[in-house]
């Protein structure tokens, strides 16, 4: 989950924050969004004034039809392509996490430059945001823009600030506009930061489920349901790729296909989809509905003589383990799955990433909300190419606090007092009141359960949500119109 800090949301150096809508300032205008978890558009509602949100189309899509902000407050950038900001190039690149999420590459120049330098377009035009809504979910259609390449006055004459926002790591990224950059500061995604999260590849991990998914098949065939897991957006690709790989069908609700369409998934996607419950072998549901007790009760309700639950996150890793771990089940006929499949950056990853892009600097943006938290997720690293190994050289390696104008050091700046967090109650996983055991659910699932419980709470209540929606959880996962409870079940499969 990323801090919140007011210092880690400042670009150093610039006047621009990141994912800092809980911190609006009147000396900052421009605002860059790198996705639409819950954790990064905190503090952003639809009244929203303070400026600019700079981001990728399929974060604008969402922000304007899921989320209500105004159309002319967002800048859509097309990812790879440089775009002058007040005179910084910036440059979105993929982030390999959910859809829409992207790094941001700032640079700054040492020197005032009167034009855009060569290989960048200005800001994005105000109507570029009508571009993206026109395009819908079938490719965006961003205002036409120069490739991003780098110029012959790039080097020293650029200070250059990478966000990385939640990211996946892969060699793929040290292509350009990273590829021979020097990186001043590093703002990173330390989700993982430690030892003991070392998972496999996504694509490995997809492979993993598709395996086991067949293997369970072959034990009832035709009468098995696999339910995986999701949140609002993420897990896309876990999902899809096995349907896509075994040529199933994938049920969502209404409310969930119209986010999914959203997304750019790929022009299979009304194929693989269906509104029809029975005619889909993998039914998508929210990552706290995948507990054996409620996967029976679907698996009755529907008839099925076995029913799979799959947990998709990077959490349900074990070294030791042979494949996918695997809980208890009631007579071999519900079974629940955690699969390591993650969409931020192990460990390894964590650690090569450094090694290649050899920042000067590194500030952490998890775990990290004080100076001292962030040294203490620095010492991690140390021994790295460029991370100094004793402390005493760690610590000027870079903790310094960053200001609205971004020189290090310490600068005060005002701002907006952060809305009270309100009390809100768990949900019944049974439909008899009961609540959900968070102690038995890793931190990082906490925060996203939590998250989906406030937004039913917001609906229930009637008031204020960001859109309409249906009373059942749509947010986190696909199964939405599935209602809780076995009663919920029930009536679930007699619509049908």
């Amino acid at each position: 989950m990323a801090s919140q800090a007011e210092w880690l949301k400042w670009v150093p150096q610039t006047r621009f924050m990141v994912d800092g809508f809980n911190f609006q300032n009147p000396a900052c205008q421009h605002y860059f969004l790198t996705h639409c978890h819950s954790d990064h558009t905190t503090g952003l509602t639809r009244s929203f004034t303070s400026g600019h949100i700079f981001c990728s189309p399929v974060s604008a899509r969402l922000l304007v039809e899921e989320q209500g902000i105004a159309a002319a407050r967002i800048r859509p950038m097309a990812v790879g392509r440089s775009y002058d900001v007040d005179g910084v190039r910036v440059t979105p690149i993929d982030a390999n996490h959910c859809p829409g999420a992207v790094l941001f590459l700032f640079q700054v120049p040492r020197r005032p430059r009167a034009t855009p330098a060569h290989g960048q377009r200005a800001c994005p035009p105000a109507d570029a945001m009508q571009a993206v809504l026109r395009a819908g979910g079938g490719g965006s259609v961003p205002p036409p823009l120069w490739q991003s390449t780098r110029g012959d006055d790039d080097g020293d004459a650029f200070f250059n600030v990478l966000h990385t926002g939640d990211f996946r790591w892969t060699r793929r990224m040290a292509a350009p506009p990273l590829l021979g950059l020097r990186v001043d500061v590093l703002m990173l995604d330390t989700t993982y930061a430690g030892p003991k999260h070392v998972f496999p590849g996504q694509e490995e991990t997809v492979d993993s489920i598709v395996r086991l998914m067949r293997e369970e098949e072959a034990a009832n065939p035709g009468e098995t349901l696999f339910v995986v897991g999701s949140y609002h957006i993420g897990k896309e690709r876990a999902y899809l790729g096995a349907a896509r790989a075994l040529g199933w069908r994938v049920y969502c609700s209404a409310n969930k296909r119209r986010t999914l369409s959203r997304l750019d998934l790929g022009p299979d996607l009304d194929r693989i989809l269906t509104e029809d419950p029975r005619e889909a072998r993998i039914h998508v549901d929210w990552m706290g509905q995948i507990r054996a007790p409620l996967l029976k009760s679907r698996m009755e309700a529907g008839g099925y003589k076995a029913v799979v639950g799959v947990r998709p996150t990077g959490w349900s890793f074990r070294p030791n383990a042979v494949g996918p771990s695997r809980s208890r089940s009631y007579n071999g006929r519900v079974v629940v799955y955690g699969v390591p499949y993650s969409e931020h950056s192990s460990w390894p990853e964590l650690r090569d990433c450094i090694a290649t892009l050899k920042p000067l600097k590194i500030i952490p943006t998890v775990g990290a909300r004080t100076q001292a938290d962030a040294r203490r997720v620095v010492e991690r690293f140390a021994g790295l190419p460029g991370v100094p190994e004793n402390k005493a050289s760690l610590a000027a390696f870079g903790f310094t606090k960053v200001g609205a104008g971004g020189k290090t050091g310490e600068r005060p700046v005002a701002r907006r007092a952060a809305s009270p967090v309100r009390n809100v109650a768990g949900c019944a996983e049974d439909g008899k009141g009961g609540g959900v055991d968070l102690t038995s659910i890793d931190v990082g699932e906490q925060v996203a359960i939590l998250a989906e419980i406030q937004r039913a709470a917001r609906d229930d209540a009637g008031g204020g949500a960001l859109r309409k929606r249906a009373r059942v959880e749509d947010g986190a996962g696909a199964g939405a119109s599935v209602g809780r409870g076995r009663a919920g079940i029930a009536a679930y499969f007699k619509r049908v």
